[in-house]
């Protein structure tokens, strides 16, 4: 993730000697703080920390410790609001928070740009301030985006969904049904989206009124549907659904049928799990499953090797131009280590990836090219014991 200039700078300042700081609240009313935000053109940050929520007071005593946080926040009118009060009861329902912590963004109006619930640490908080000092993803954000494309039925569901998350039920329910009526056979990602939400909820539905979850009628529209993103979060859903029920071959089954909708960023990641999984549950596993478990470490395996010599030629391609390049060394993992160790932690990275296929080769019957695999995992990364067992054990087999 990229850091601005500001929160990079944040994240400069303080060190072990920081002085003791603390969160600059705004001592007037609510009404006079959004006064104070407009005047000097201001966002209001809002603090919902009831004394009896225990993840609020660790935002208080850690988070808001933190000096980098301090200095970030000062730049806006900070009001905490007292939720045992009347008068902050009242804010608690006009926002419709129900959940504890809730940190809140507004502008001068009292308009909600952004909500944080939870527990939250200092640094993906000032990820988060920032983000919303740049409106990115924030209410206004995605407001703009309609007004500018008010066709575009993906930038009207990002809206609803951010409406949603804000307490604005009336506002998402209108954006969504822009959407259906725009689109009532969900054709676009955007209406294929409301369909499959909809097929969840009548999933759920049934089993609450005394039936079973029926999954039929939503398997065959994620089948059916031409969106990637749309079958992947629906095959996910059902794996994970069926898997609560008890239905375990049913959850793979869902698996396998989410592998062709992975996006690309995510294959890697999801390739690797779902094989290193199906290892460790191999007894309750059939052929299909183990099959499978196989093509996808062989995948994850092509994309680590693919990913590591595209990187081949250096963090500057190569050309020297930068500080790792220059002396000869390179960046792993944001840090600039000498080159023994740069390809040291790739091999070791690639070793797991390896370590996985040599399990699916394992399990599928094919011992001797485990041990081959398990060789390298060895040889890219000699301290690690649990490869050295691993070729002991499959080494043994018959």
């Amino acid at each position: 993730m990229l850091l601005s200039p500001l929160v990079l700078a944040l994240s400069l300042a303080g060190g072990d000697h920081a002085p003791e700081t603390a969160v600059p609240w705004f001592e007037g009313t609510y009404n006079e703080a959004l006064r104070q935000a407009r005047k000097e053109e201001r966002l209001v940050f809002v603090a919902m920390l009831p004394d009896w929520s225990e993840m609020s007071g660790r935002i208080l005593t850690e988070t808001f410790q933190d000096p980098r946080v301090v200095k970030l926040l000062a730049e806006h009118v900070c009001y905490r609001v007292d939720t045992e009060d009347p008068r902050g009861k009242q804010l608690v329902d006009r926002f419709h928070v129900e959940n504890f912590p809730s940190l809140l963004f507004l502008d001068g109006r009292g308009k909600v740009e952004e909500v944080i619930q939870g527990f939250i640490p200092a640094e993906p908080l000032l990820f988060e301030v920032d983000r919303v000092h740049r409106g990115d993803q924030t209410v206004s954000d995605f407001r703009g985006r309609v007004q500018e494309h008010p066709d575009d039925l993906d930038a009207r569901l990002a809206l609803a969904n951010k409406l949603q998350w804000i307490g604005d039920a009336r506002g998402h329910e209108r954006e969504v049904g822009f959407i259906r009526q725009m689109d009532p056979h969900g054709e676009s990602q955007a209406g294929a989206r409301l369909v499959m939400w909809d097929l969840m909820w009548q999933t759920v539905s049934a089993e609450q009124e005394g039936g079973h979850a029926d999954f039929g009628e939503i398997e065959a529209f994620l089948e059916a549907t031409p969106h990637h993103g749309v079958g992947f979060d629906g095959w996910q859903w059902v794996s994970a659904s069926r898997e609560q029920r008890g239905d375990g071959e049913g959850a793979r089954r869902a698996l396998r049928k989410a592998w062709p909708h992975v996006a690309d960023g995510d294959r890697l990641a999801f390739a690797n799990e779902v094989a290193w999984e199906t290892w460790v549950h191999r007894e309750e596993m059939g052929d299909e499953d183990r099959a499978f478990a196989l093509e996808l470490a062989t995948a994850a395996v092509d994309l680590a090797r693919a990913a590591l010599a595209e990187e081949a030629g250096g963090c500057c391609d190569g050309e020297g131009a930068c500080d790792a390049c220059s002396e000869g060394g390179d960046a792993v993992d944001g840090q600039l280590v000498d080159a023994a160790e740069a390809e040291a932690r790739k091999g070791a990275w690639l070793a797991a990836y390896l370590d996985t296929l040599a399990c699916a080769h394992y399990m599928n019957g094919s011992a001797d090219e485990a041990v081959t695999l398990v060789e390298e995992c060895i040889e890219l990364a000699p301290d690690v014991g649990e490869y050295q067992e691993r070729l002991v054990a499959f080494s043994a087999s018959p």
